[in-house]
């Protein structure tokens, strides 16, 4: 693997409104900077279901696959649905061979993890089968995905781990229970001192039920040279609609990837018709929020085509929309054609964003932001942004 150096370049935080920082991450003869958008397989399995030949480009790309209670019991014991997933997250590597950086998680959701963690022997089976599934895809990094034995139970098996393999290791971890987390923390800090590892990945969980966590996850990680990958991202925040992965970057995290959920593929029954414009959202640079269509404060139509370079397929697929409330097919199209848009237009937009946390003008990117703003000012309990900075 080629040589890596991250480090710090700047800290922008107010102790009672948002906390965020910007890295540099040198990769061989590439510098890559963060806060920053990750490309996903969910974003990949969105374009290859539009009608536009637009590449999807990302300096990190991060593969997720997320094994059911179900699936991770195949995955360990028979051979074609363990074939099956390596096959998956080699072809997505391979899609993804443009983008500087590749990262793969095979993540069990929490009731698969429910499931196994009966039995210690299963834990160790699902983490060996985990890795290999990645040696043998050629992943140089390999990730250790969470497996639900509490943080300090997670600290003995990581150091497991980290003695046996030689590989860049990126060890994830829950943000749903604070207990121990200071502990892993102090844990990942040691090995990084060591030139160990470089970075360390967080599961999303809400900042609303989650506080804690983030809260202490950044007062022992705001100053050390350690890129903090951020999966699994709910695209917005129900509330306002807020995007969850800009809000994110004001509270915690270097990378952000965005949650991993199939397009729309359901059949209407005979005469049933889809509230489209309730269901199709786009996201919104001024606001960064995502919106229904019908609520949206910006020209949709101009603003997604120019993302698109003016493609007429997408153009005339998104001026008669409403025709998708029957056809089950075009609005798959339409919410494909809307994810895609997000990715490009969040991942600009993370540039800009960027640019104010290096110069310290974070305060000044966030009163520009309305929706972000107020909620930042609701989820910290401030009236007012401006008395805190």
């Amino acid at each position: 693997m080629k040589s890596m150096k991250i480090k710090v370049s700047n800290i922008d935080e107010t102790e009672y409104v948002y906390t965020t920082r910007s890295l540099k991450i040198k990769f061989g003869e590439k510098t890559i900077e963060s806060p920053l958008r990750a490309l996903t397989n969910s974003e990949l399995i969105a374009k290859s279901n539009i009608p536009s030949e637009i590449p999807l480009q990302g300096e990190i790309a991060f593969i997720m696959r997320k094994l059911d209670k179900k699936e991770i019991i195949e995955f360990m014991d028979n051979n074609r649905k363990f074939s099956r997933v390596l096959e998956y997250i080699e072809g997505y590597k391979l899609r993804m061979q443009h983008s500087d950086i590749v990262f793969s998680l095979i993540q069990p959701t929490r009731s698969a993890l429910r499931l196994i963690n009966r039995d210690e022997a299963r834990v160790s089976q699902f983490i060996r089968m985990n890795i290999k599934a990645q040696q043998m895809a050629g992943f140089e990094s390999i990730t250790i995905p969470w497996v639900g034995v509490g943080m300090r139970k997670a600290i003995e098996i990581y150091k497991s781990i980290e003695r046996n393999l030689e590989n860049e290791l990126i060890f994830f971890v829950d943000v749903s229970d604070p207990e121990g987390l200071g502990e892993i923390v102090d844990y990942f800090k040691e090995l990084n001192e060591t030139g160990r590892i470089n970075f360390v990945g967080v599961i999303y969980g809400s900042p609303r039920k989650n506080w804690p966590s983030y809260d202490i996850l950044w007062r022992n990680l705001r100053d050390v040279d350690l890129a903090v990958i951020v999966a699994d991202v709910e695209r917005y925040e129900n509330s306002r609609y807020l995007s969850g992965l800009h809000l994110q970057e004001f509270i915690f995290g270097d990378i952000f990837a965005l949650e991993m959920k199939r397009v729309y593929k359901g059949r209407s029954k005979d005469g049933e018709e889809k509230d489209v414009g309730r269901l199709l959202k786009f996201f919104n640079r001024e606001n960064l929020q995502v919106l229904p269509i019908k609520d949206t404060g910006f020209d949709v139509m101009e603003n997604v085509a120019k993302e698109f370079g003016d493609d007429k397929k997408i153009k005339i697929a998104l001026e008669n929309y409403e025709e998708a409330r029957r056809d089950d097919e075009k609005l798959s199209v339409l919410l494909s054609i809307s994810k895609v848009h997000e990715f490009m237009a969040s991942r600009d937009e993370f540039d800009v964003s960027r640019e104010y946390i290096d110069k310290s003008e974070t305060k000044d990117y966030i009163k520009e932001k309305e929706t972000l703003n107020e909620f930042l000012r609701r989820i910290k309990g401030q009236k007012k942004l401006s008395v805190q900075i």
